[in-house]
């Protein structure tokens, strides 16, 4: 519900002004009244209303003054004035100190409701982003507390294809950033009869979606539904976690949540529970392993490709986790590095190459495609091939040159991959091998260094647009990665490199 405070000095008007309000059955609730602006400023400190109604024209503090006064103690509360005087003056000053409307007595049913509906929109914009981005960079904890009353949510955690599990990634190579726009409108589509919050989690591509009631009947129904159609406009498995939660418990469920998320991630298949699925059975690989290092030194990288592709699609029929998946895949790998030249073995990154090459396999045959394609660069390419020195050198060289040139752009691993004429997987294992990180998250630190001097040296340019130029196109995601990457705020790291500069953190 939608907190409203009643500032009115005559009685009679204060009580009309609340039943007009209840007449419009809507979701607001009254927190609190007062016949004047001293007695109602500790009011309002205390019971945080989204919306502060005043009157102008009141004995000791008037409403103008209030609503100066809120300004200075940092009250973020929509003021509203309501007046018996149409005065110029008046209407001048109430637009510089931000008043959202101003309604002339006696309030007029259909302009209070409009007035109202109003305020909601902006509300509900203004603060489900303001808390994503305080959320998001780690500045304050999550609270919805200004906007609703109601205490009870249903938490939803969202993983588009395989999960990431390495912190030291930020961008997943297969799905790129998550647009949130298409998930809230099919949450809002799903359950129209209540509020929806929608922001981004750990990883790019992770939603976090909170629905403003507790889960009931319909709730997992709804849900599977969404899941399918998700499934659908991303091409991808998508795996949703939903569970209650509370306001005050928010920031410890949605970590909850998302381990929750992340455990019933299946390879290739989407899934929506509110529980924990059982640990997928492992199974005895070493078959497998004899068979695989035989054929490697055979260089039947067909019969390997085959081989590997009925043994994913057993696990698959299976309903293997993506974690176990990824679990016997990097032991796999590991047990074959006798098969493999030493020299291209000895900086082998197996957790970072099976992560990768999982998050752009969705299907068995595109993850034996990418695995038997990994286990043949490997064993067989020889030393003097490109990817060593200076070959391999050049090869990067030419992929920093393209990220330096395109950073207004967004770019994906594939067509990263298409530019440079190489598949995924080779692309991801010679960038890894020189520069020690995925070719996504280094394009992505180039674009915050730039940010970074954009910021030095422009102090009033709003990080709308600095996000804009930089082909982030959302300001709450770039404030994100710039915080992952340098470890403090664009708002923070402009005041401590410009510290005589003083502005809103969104500059919006």
């Amino acid at each position: 519900m939608i907190k409203i405070f009643l500032v009115e000095d005559e009685v009679f008007a204060l009580r009309t002004l609340h039943r007009k309000i209840l007449d419009l059955q809507e979701d607001y609730e009254i927190v609190g009244t007062a016949t004047d602006g001293t007695e109602a400023l500790p009011k309002i400190l205390a019971a945080k209303p989204a919306i502060v109604m005043t009157d102008i024209r009141m004995s000791d503090m008037d409403g103008l003054t209030l609503i100066q006064k809120m300004k200075e103690q940092k009250v973020s509360a929509l003021p509203v004035i309501i007046s018996g005087y149409q005065e110029f003056e008046y209407a001048k000053q109430a637009m510089r100190l931000g008043v959202e409307d101003y309604l002339l007595k006696p309030v007029e049913l259909s302009e209070l409701k409009e007035c109202l509906q109003n305020c909601r929109q902006k509300l509900e914009d203004r603060y489900s982003r303001k808390n994503i981005y305080s959320f998001l960079i780690g500045d304050e904890s999550f609270s919805l507390e200004q906007i609703t009353s109601n205490d009870n949510f249903t938490l939803v955690y969202l993983i588009a294809s395989n999960p990431l599990n390495n912190l030291e990634t930020f961008m997943h190579p297969g799905t790129g950033y998550l647009p949130g726009t298409r998930i809230q409108k099919l949450f809002t589509e799903n359950f129209p009869e209540t509020a929806v919050f929608c922001f981004d989690g750990i990883f790019s591509n992770e939603k976090v979606i909170l629905l403003n009631t507790s889960p009931g009947p319909r709730t997992e129904p709804a849900l599977k539904k969404i899941t399918a159609l998700l499934e659908d406009h991303f091409s991808c498995p998508v795996t949703l976690y939903y569970t209650g939660s509370r306001a005050k418990s928010l920031t410890y469920d949605i970590q909850s949540a998302r381990r929750g998320c992340v455990k019933n991630a299946v390879f290739g298949i989407s899934g929506c529970s509110c529980t924990l699925s059982a640990s997928s059975p492992s199974e005895d690989l070493t078959g497998t392993i004899e068979l695989l290092s035989l054929l490697i030194h055979q260089e039947d990288y067909e019969l390997i490709r085959s081989n590997l592709l009925r043994l994913f699609q057993r696990w698959q029929e299976a309903r293997r986790t993506v974690n176990s998946c990824q679990s016997d895949l990097i032991f796999i790998l590991n047990s074959l590095r006798q098969s493999f030249s030493v020299k291209k073995t000895a900086d082998l990154d197996s957790r970072f190459f099976i992560e990768n090459i999982m998050c752009f396999s969705s299907t068995p045959e595109e993850l034996a495609g990418n695995f038997s394609q990994l286990l043949a660069e490997l064993a067989s390419a020889p030393r003097g091939s490109e990817e060593s020195a200076p070959g391999g050198e050049e090869f990067v060289r030419r992929i920093e040159e393209y990220c330096q040139k395109n950073l207004s752009r967004t770019i994906t691993l594939q067509l990263l991959a298409n530019e440079m004429n190489v598949s995924k997987v080779y692309l991801c294992r010679i960038f890894k091998k020189y520069k020690n990180i995925s070719p996504i998250d280094y394009f992505n630190r180039l674009k915050i260094e730039r940010a970074c001097e954009l910021l030095r040296r422009f102090s009033s340019l709003p990080l709308q647009e600095i996000s804009d130029t930089l082909g982030f196109n959302d300001v709450y995601y770039f404030s994100k990665v710039f915080k992952k990457i340098t470890g403090i705020s664009p708002s923070g790291y402009r005041k401590k490199e410009t510290p005589d500069q003083t502005e809103n953190p969104l500059q919006e």
